[in-house]
């Protein structure tokens, strides 16, 4: 399977929309960036299957009202696709937000996204993400 044009946007528009639906605590949008069987390793645990990326994204979204940051944003850049059979797609990661007392803003994590994408039945899903911490 080679990456066309078209394919390269859908697959760049997987990645803003799973940092959208992760920034606006959009568990269904979230939870439809991944293929039913899909996978993210998370440094702290790995969650596979619909379920337990669903207990994960739940969790996350309802600490929301009480993090200390307001505004929270996941930025990713530069993202590169290549194939090798799979595509596969990589991109640095940046969390920034806003302190919730001060206001002023602040990096909360940087980091490396490692991902495998397919084509599902209505579009590009993620496979696979491994998230590492730098």
């Amino acid at each position: 399977m080679s990456i066309n044009s078209s394919d390269q946007v859908a697959i760049l528009a997987l990645y803003a929309e799973y940092n959208r639906a992760l920034d606006a605590g959009d568990v269904e949008g979230w939870l439809a960036t991944f293929v039913e069987d899909g996978a993210f390793h998370h440094p702290s645990r790995s969650y596979v299957g619909t379920p337990e990326l669903r207990e994960f994204i739940t969790a996350r979204t309802a600490k929301f009202s009480s993090n200390p940051l307001i505004d929270l944003r996941h930025w990713n850049d530069p993202i590169d696709l290549r194939e090798d059979g799979r595509i596969r797609g990589s991109c640095r990661l940046l969390v920034a937000g806003v302190t919730r007392h001060t206001g002023k803003p602040e990096v909360v994590a940087r980091g490396q996204y490692e991902d495998i994408v397919e084509r599902a039945g209505d579009g590009w899903r993620f496979k696979e993400r491994r998230l590492t911490l730098l």
